[in-house]
């Protein structure tokens, strides 16, 4: 590899010239930009206000190495939620400690599923299309990711207004672009039910620190100005011009909100 200087081997269904042409394509398709950086292929796939990023990194002989697969959308949690899904081997089919049972007979049987809150989990794979994208993996494991600290000694958990991952990460590469293809709609359709269900706010994942401005100096045009002006650069009109007014009701000579507003 011309970019980390690893010896590259074959993985799966071709040699790594072969699979980034795949990428391209891939990402082509999908509406995302490709990027290559430090030995690694990443798809970035816009979705709304968020983004699906893939990221992957090949198989290598020096130094030894099978790769990897991770996928992450950032979200804004509105209420901490959180939960875990991993398709079960023949040995943890026996057991089902701990595992909430969502009431689809085969996705009981076939997956471990965990959450902060068992009547949610249950809604959220209520959702038929969400379960058949489940199915189709061979092997999944994919959760909301808990912040960590000091190397991972300290796990944070997530609460209402955090940034948090939806988490996808599997230790080898995936050339299979269908597979991919149903793992980037998996996101999409989580991230959607989330949504509905009260639990991910729309906004985009850096409005996080202009709401946090605003709720904190709720008296302070400026700091309603600023999330004004970031939600007109998300697209988001109606929110931008309920800020912009806002700002008017606190300094109706505030002429950058006139002059924001009038774009709208």
């Amino acid at each position: 590899c011309s970019i980390c200087g690893r010896k590259l081997t074959a993985v799966r269904e071709g040699p790594l010239e072969t699979l980034s042409v795949k990428f391209d394509r891939l990402a082509e398709e999908m509406g995302g930009q490709a990027r290559d950086s430090l030995g690694e292929y990443a798809i970035d796939v816009p979705y709304k206000n968020w983004v699906v990023s893939l990221v992957q990194s090949f198989a290598s002989t020096e130094p030894p190495s099978p790769g990897y697969a991770r996928i992450v959308a950032e979200y804004i949690t509105n209420d901490g939620f959180t939960f875990e899904v991993r398709r079960r081997g023949f040995v943890r089919r026996l057991f089902n400690r701990g595992a909430i049972q969502v009431g689809d007979a085969e996705i009981d049987r076939e997956f471990a599923i965990t959450g902060s809150d068992a009547n949610k989990v249950k809604q959220l794979f209520a959702n038929v299309k969400i379960r058949d994208l489940l199915r189709a993996q061979p092997s999944i494991h994919l959760r909301v990711k808990d912040r960590e600290h000091l190397f991972g000694a300290i796990k944070i958990i997530p609460v209402a207004g955090d940034v948090v991952p939806l988490y996808f990460e599997e230790r080898s590469a995936i050339s299979d672009a269908e597979r991919l293809r149903g793992l980037v709609q998996l996101f999409r359709e989580i991230l959607d039910r989330l949504v509905v269900l009260g639990s991910a706010s729309e906004d985009h994942p850096g409005m996080k620190e202009f709401h946090d401005g605003a709720r904190g100096r709720p008296d302070d045009a400026d700091a309603h100005f600023r999330r004004g002006a970031a939600n007109q650069g998300f697209g988001q009109s109606d929110r931008a011009m309920r800020d912009f007014d806002t700002v008017l009701q606190l300094n109706p000579d505030h002429a950058y909100a006139y002059f924001h507003r009038g774009l709208l």
